[in-house]
């Protein structure tokens, strides 16, 4: 067996299987301002229907989480979707 260490490891021979190399990734903002603002309106929006007892019961509850998550997004500046669809509404030159 081959050393592991933190950041990544090399192939691993687990019970006769190779393990590929693994790299630990950073997360690299790919929304854009507006919809980093669009996302944190959606969640109060969603937030001030719901302690205004506008929305209730279950709906209440899937609305919570989508705007847990629209927040989420916008406080990070990351949206895991957004990666996995290769999509980005960040300017080229912005990224970091």
């Amino acid at each position: 067996m081959t050393k592991v260490t933190v950041r990544q490891f090399s192939l691993i021979d687990l019970c006769g299987v190779k393990v590929q190399r693994y790299k630990a990734q950073t997360m690299k903002k790919n929304i854009r301002s507006i919809d980093r603002l669009i996302r944190f309106l959606l969640a109060a929006a969603i937030a001030i229907l719901y302690f205004t007892n506008i929305i209730s019961g279950t709906l209440a509850v899937v609305s919570g989480i989508i705007a847990i998550i629209l927040a989420a997004t916008a406080i990070t500046g990351f949206c895991p979707v957004y990666y996995a669809l290769g999509i980005t509404t960040r300017k080229k030159s912005s990224q970091q």
